[in-house]
Parts: C-alpha cells; sequence; structure tokens
C-alpha cells in the first residue's frame, strides 16, 4: 500500500530525511521503502511563511498492517517533530 503526504517548509530541501510510519494498537509499523521530494516546489500563493511543498511517499507490505484496524500515520520531518495523522481503513473505498 502506499502512503502519501504533502508537507510544507521553509527551504527547498527541507523534506530530504523525513520519514513515516504506521501505528496500529501500539505496534509501529515500518515501511518498506520511503521516497521524500529530494527539492520541494515553490508555492506561488504563499509568498510569506513555509513556501516550499514536497511529497513524501512511504510503501507497506500488506502482511504487515491490519486493513480494518484504526491506524494512526506519523510523519516525521526532517527538521524534527511529528504530524500524526488518524485514518480508519475499513471506511476508505
Amino acid at each position: 500500500m502506499l502512503v502519501s503526504a504533502t508537507i510544507v517548509g521553509e527551504r527547498p530541501d527541507f523534506a530530504v530525511n523525513s520519514y513515516m510510519v504506521l501505528d496500529q494498537e501500539g505496534r509501529t509499523i515500518k515501511p518498506f521503502t520511503v521516497r521524500v521530494d529530494g527539492q520541494a516546489d515553490r508555492r506561488t500563493t504563499w509568498p510569506e511563511s513555509q513556501k516550499f511543498l514536497a511529497k513524501i511517499v512511504a510503501t507497506f507490505r500488506y502482511n504487515d498492517f491490519d486493513p480494518n484496524a484504526r491506524t494512526t500515520i506519523t510523519i516525521f520531518p526532517a527538521g524534527g517533530g511529528e504530524v500524526r495523522v488518524l485514518v480508519d481503513f475499513a471506511h476508505l473505498e
């Protein structure tokens, strides 16, 4: 399964070394692969803070996670911190 997220930052290379995992019922599922834009795109409609957009794409093996469990996608931007998104794959079409 591919999970993709768009993140924003201050420099064109801000996303390099960012990471993503899934958390299900206290279990952390690491991706098989992670790809991150090495050079983020400049946002022309947002001239101030957080001027760049980059994509992070993680590939997870279907055998590694439960598609019916509530899942938290956690993104770790290279600059520090984390972003958590709660999803329920059972209700996605």
